[in-house]
């Protein structure tokens, strides 16, 4: 089982991943510091036959 982000912090409630405008150096993407999907929970089963 996998988890991540269990406070629910999204990139995307702070600020916008891409600028209206260019940056200084040239981009229109910010970097990622946070996950931009939220809550995320993963889980899985082996089975042998």
């Amino acid at each position: 089982m996998n988890v991540e982000s269990l406070g629910n912090v999204r990139q995307t409630d702070w600020s916008p991943l891409l600028r209206t405008a260019r940056a200084p150096d040239g981009r229109f993407t910010v970097d990622a510091w946070a996950p931009p999907d939220g809550r995320v929970i993963n889980g899985g089963v082996r089975v042998n036959f």
